[in-house]
């Protein structure tokens, strides 16, 4: 499931930026913290599209700003429990923990990886 929702985190990702900043993603880049406090995911997105946006608008753009209007459209996916947008414009993604747990189970008990009692 962690694939899984990080995948469709990115797909949501690269929806938001064409909506809001008319700007087409190639691939979006994912990172794992490097401590669990500091969420489960982290996407380093919008420094690439400030970079992006200045080119095209010659107007300099805030990372963090842009982090936090993209924060809004991911904090209601399934399996996501909150986002926050961490120093300079990391957008951090925290899953919710005992929906992942209770898919991964069933996932594990429907191959028959998991002894049901």
């Amino acid at each position: 499931m962690a694939t899984s929702l990080a995948e469709e985190i990115k797909r949501q990702l690269v929806g938001l930026v064409r909506e809001q900043f008319g700007e087409e993603l190639g691939e979006v880049v994912v990172e794992t913290p490097p401590q669990r406090e500091m969420g489960d995911l982290a996407f380093p997105l919008a420094f690439e599209l400030a970079k992006r946006l200045k080119a095209a608008t010659g107007e300099k753009q805030n990372p963090r700003e842009l982090a936090g209007r993209l924060a809004a459209g991911v904090r209601d996916l399934t399996g996501v429990s909150r986002v926050e947008i961490a120093g300079p414009g990391y957008l951090n993604v925290f899953f919710d923990r005992p929906r992942f747990l209770s898919s991964l189970v069933k996932e594990m008990s429907a191959k028959g990886s998991v002894l049901t009692t």
